[in-house]
């Protein structure tokens, strides 16, 4: 009797050693996984960053480049980080109106040769270059809708007039569908103070250029940063 039952809680704490074992090896097994899973991540991570980096800087030198040639070929402000060009709606409008003034339209012959050389005439440049961007802008005398209806309007005249008889042939015209686009903005990017409704820098149509690498780049900084972000959770 005593031999029998010595026998069966041998084998009961047999039984138990081995659940045991089977247990650790589980999380020996899930415990390896998670750490070649978090470093192969966190390799991945520093790849991404490097990549990232590299795309920057390298988007930075060509639109740096592309900047000081503009500033070469024409001598008109320029932001010196985005490359946009600003010019008042004075220039081009009357107050209120969409279509071009005589003198808007002088202007734009003799702004747009020269802008679009450096953009389209240069084929390192070009190679590069996504999209050139006619962006309206108003403040906020009337309505949202209201602007955003003239902002797009005028965005629309300065455009096709770009493509006009009128304004005659230029190097790249003949291309410039690929890459040029007009849009309203309304007062989103208002640049008065706060409570400032009349403003007449905030009136003005901008010229804008997209390089390729830019949507590569967004892409890749949200991956960067949600990975980034992930990481500092997991700490």
């Amino acid at each position: 009797m005593s031999i029998h039952k010595n026998t069966e809680e041998t084998s009961y704490w047999i039984s138990v050693g081995d659940m045991m074992a089977a247990i650790l090896a589980i999380f020996i097994f899930f415990f390896l996984s998670q750490t070649l899973s978090f470093e192969s991540n966190t390799k991945k991570l520093s790849q991404e960053r490097t990549e990232y980096k590299k795309i920057m800087k390298e988007l930075d030198e060509t639109r740096l480049e592309i900047i000081r040639k503009i500033k070469e070929a024409i001598k008109i402000n320029i932001n010196e980080n985005t490359g946009s060009i600003s010019l008042p709606s004075e220039i081009l409008f009357e107050n209120g109106e969409s279509d071009l003034k005589p003198e808007g339209k002088e202007y734009l012959k003799s702004f747009i040769p020269k802008y679009m050389d450096v953009l389209l005439g240069d084929d390192e440049i070009r190679k590069n270059l996504l999209q050139i961007v006619v962006e309206g802008h108003t403040d906020k005398k009337g309505s949202y809708l209201y602007n955003l209806d003239l902002s797009q309007k005028r965005a629309l005249a300065v455009v096709i007039f770009i493509f006009s008889k009128e304004m005659g042939d230029f190097k790249g015209k003949d291309i410039l569908n690929e890459y040029i686009t007009a849009n309203g903005r309304s007062y989103t990017d208002f640049l008065g103070k706060p409570g400032q409704k009349v403003d007449p820098k905030s009136r003005r149509v901008e010229f804008k250029f997209l390089l390729k690498e830019s949507d590569i780049l967004e892409k890749l900084k949200t991956t960067v940063l949600d990975n980034g972000e992930n990481e500092e959770t997991q700490k």
